[in-house]
């Protein structure tokens, strides 16, 4: 198997690292990420990111921020609609944003959330815009129905990111599952399923088991897979993904890693994994979350968000940058 060569040498993070931090001010324990960008061309002339965000009362907010450059961004909007991590797809004039929708029965007096509906943290919904400013009602298009699903803390599905197959169908990947990180109090996906439609916004057929699973051989996987985004690379299917895994000290991490894959179900680690680490930077001193990632001329971009400790920790986006006129990823829409 062929590996575009991702090494971690090669990245280089952005001199203003993080890109994005907190326009109405910070606090410990808030949390912004999973970004999703949008370059020149692919709406207007700007660039454009979608992510979430949870603050004080854990009440989510999905945040619209543009820019000139992808590196100093501006604060467009923020709506407050019950999503996780989120994923923007184009399909044809319009965009679906998929979400992890966060189902809360009720919200404790403290802020926290104090019962999940029916025991189930996440379901995935979607979200239909062809201007990127008024979306239409969630449709739910994947829900909590397999055991492997309903693991651990947290019954979910979440962290969706969907591509059209070259036969036209579509493909949604999503984790599901979930493994409480120590020390931090609060879960990480498990799993890694797969789920195909002929349509964009329901029918989606899931694949009995996952097709990526936590493993002990992996020392940078031995816990929990986090999410995973699939992109074009040559001929073959490329994904970015940010495994969970206790490190020696017993601490938990996140890294970003890469694989690939001749169909898209069977994946193969890339032999130089993990490509980027937590620890290199105070502000992802803890752990390294979930990514988007584009090209930008001769450079191949990586945005993802970060925690600076774990308990107490804040989460904010940067950028790592690798270039190289010889590595192109493409969306597949």
């Amino acid at each position: 198997m062929q590996f575009p060569d991702l090494s971690c040498e090669r990245w280089q993070d952005a001199e203003t690292n993080p890109v994005i931090g907190y326009f109405h001010g910070e606090k410990a324990r808030y949390a912004i990420g999973d970004p999703q960008v949008l370059i020149p061309g692919e709406f207007d002339g700007r660039w454009h990111m979608f992510y979430h965000g949870f603050f004080d009362d854990y009440i989510p907010y999905l945040y619209h921020v543009v820019s000139d450059d992808g590196i100093k961004w501006e604060f467009v909007r923020r709506w407050q609609i019950n999503v996780g991590p989120v994923y923007l797809f184009r399909d044809g004039d319009r965009f679906i944003l998929y979400s992890s929708e966060v189902l809360y029965r009720d919200i404790a007096a403290a802020g926290l959330p104090k019962e999940y509906a029916g025991g189930v943290g996440y379901t995935i919904c979607a979200r239909v815009s062809e201007d990127l400013e008024n979306w239409s009602d969630p449709h739910t298009v994947l829900t909590v129905d397999l055991p492997w699903e309903a693991v651990g803390p947290e019954a979910c599905v979440r962290n969706p990111c969907v591509i059209r197959l070259p036969d036209g169908r579509y493909r949604m990947y999503y984790s599901a599952g979930s493994v409480k990180l120590p020390i931090c109090g609060y879960p990480e996906p498990a799993y890694i399923g797969v789920a195909e439609s002929k349509y964009p916004l329901g029918g989606f057929i899931k694949n009995p088991t996952p097709i990526l699973m936590p493993d002990s051989t992996i020392p940078y996987r031995n816990f929990g897979c986090g999410g995973f985004k699939v992109y074009g690379w040559e001929d073959k299917y490329l994904a970015l993904y940010n495994p969970i895994y206790m490190d020696k000290e017993g601490k938990p991490r996140s890294c970003i890693a890469a694989m690939v894959s001749h169909d898209g179900l069977t994946w193969h680690e890339a032999p130089y994994n993990p490509i980027i680490l937590p620890e290199t930077a105070p502000w992802k001193k803890a752990l390294v979350y979930q990514l988007d990632s584009v090209m930008c001329g001769d450079e191949l971009r990586i945005y993802y968000n970060a925690r600076d400790e774990w308990l107490d920790g804040i989460e904010r986006i940067g950028l790592s940058v690798l270039k190289d006129p010889g590595i192109r990823i493409r969306k597949l829409v």
